[in-house]
């Protein structure tokens, strides 16, 4: 495998050194490169990473800021677009706001290796062997009942419709497939129906810790549900994801 490793941020400023710092030397062996690409936080996001990055130059990590806020999935398709120029054959998605700690890249590369081909190797919250700490009930019980219904629609378990720590093979993007896709909120759901409903791909799911402690959250409850069940009837129902709309995904390099 050729990995690059993409750490999505918006307004991280207080969690991201923390990922950067679960990177340890045998963890950086295995990656060919990382990527910290803000999604034009209008915190210090920018500045604490590339402060962090600068003070240790380790080789293959860089620091992005998209022009504007391109959403969840705008930043995941400036991420595949990286690795796809430099041949690369597989893309970490991290999120930086340190809900899964960096120590669990391991298992995801783990996974992917143990299964060479699994479309995706997904870290999952409500699986045996995760645990959740700080999740409040309610969000847990909420979760948990979307992915009982998605796995009655899919006729597969579905343990998870989205964590902070995901894993893919960039040959199971098929070039008119990704950019068909939300830029929103809801992107990770469309990509998971896409290569099950449209792809038939095999999808790997592996337990993670997940820690809620304070981290904001860029999306009410309610308003993500909602979304959610629009997005399964909407491919239930054959109409596939809502149509996103194409804008040309400018960022520059901040560092090095």
């Amino acid at each position: 495998m050729k990995v690059l490793l993409a750490i999505p941020c918006y307004r991280c400023a207080a969690q991201v050194v923390q990922v950067l710092a679960g990177f340890d030397e045998g963890l950086r062996q295995r990656l060919n490169r990382v990527v910290v690409i803000d999604n034009n936080s209008p915190d210090a996001t920018v500045r604490v990473a590339t402060e962090f990055m600068a003070e240790r130059a380790w080789t293959g990590f860089s620091v992005l800021r998209n022009l504007r806020n391109f959403g969840l999935g705008g930043t995941f398709k400036v991420a595949v677009e990286l690795a796809q120029r430099e041949g690369l054959s597989h893309l970490v998605f991290l999120h930086g706001d340190h809900q899964v700690p960096t120590a669990f890249v391991h298992r995801c590369l783990d996974e992917a290796e143990t299964h060479p081909y699994a479309a995706a190797c997904l870290g999952a919250r409500f699986m045996p062997g995760a645990r959740l700490i700080g999740y409040s009930k309610l969000r847990e019980y909420g979760n948990r009942g979307l992915n009982t219904l998605f796995g009655a629609v899919l006729r597969r378990p579905v343990p998870d419709l989205g964590s902070g720590l995901t894993m893919y093979r960039l040959s199971a993007f098929v070039p008119e497939g990704l950019p068909l896709l939300s830029d929103g909120l809801t992107f990770d759901l469309d990509l998971l129906l896409f290569l099950l409903l449209v792809r038939h791909e095999e999808i790997r799911f592996f337990p993670i810790d997940w820690y809620q402690e304070g981290q904001r959250s860029n999306a009410g409850n309610l308003a993500v549900g909602l979304q959610v069940l629009r997005c399964l009837l909407g491919w239930r129902y054959g109409r596939g994801p809502s149509p996103a709309v194409p804008i040309e995904r400018g960022y520059e390099q901040v560092w090095p």
